[in-house]
């Protein structure tokens, strides 16, 4: 796979996903998913991932493009915001291999918050500060593990 094409759809992904920024903004449960998401992508800035995406995409690699790419396109076609959203984050887990990492994208989105609605912002926000919190730990700690495996 090429990283002009990987980076392409990530930049395509990104701009159909713009109305969580709205969300975000103006939805009283979701302040602070903004917040969520910068940690949610904390892992993505170490300098492993830059290198693993100049190298030819491996066949699960590949799988993840093709499954956002599909989740995307979705998306677009049924005007459903939540399968953009986890084509997003599909697309950015490409260079991670811990899934639980990637399951924790749900809580940064807008259908958690929805699905949680019985609480009050504040113990929502926790929650969700929480998980985001276990998902990035573990994420870490996964990274540690398997580099000190080889």
């Amino acid at each position: 796979m090429n990283r002009k094409l990987y980076i392409l759809l990530l930049a395509y992904a990104v701009w159909q996903c713009q109305s969580l920024l709205t969300a975000w903004r103006d939805a009283p449960l979701e302040h602070g998913s903004g917040f969520l998401f910068l940690l949610w992508i904390l892992p993505l800035l170490q300098k492993r991932v830059w290198q693993e995406l100049s190298q030819p995409f491996d066949t699960e690699k590949k799988r993840y493009v093709v499954i956002a790419t599909l989740l995307l396109m979705l998306g677009i076609l049924d005007e459903m915001n939540l399968l953009c959203y986890m084509g997003l984050a599909a697309l950015l887990g490409v260079c991670r291999s811990n899934r639980v990492w990637l399951l924790t994208a749900l809580v940064w989105m807008p259908i958690f918050s929805w699905g949680f609605a019985m609480l009050s912002p504040l113990p929502l926000f926790m929650l969700r500060l929480g998980l985001i919190l276990l998902g990035v730990g573990y994420e870490f700690s996964f990274r540690v593990r398997t580099r000190e495996a080889v």
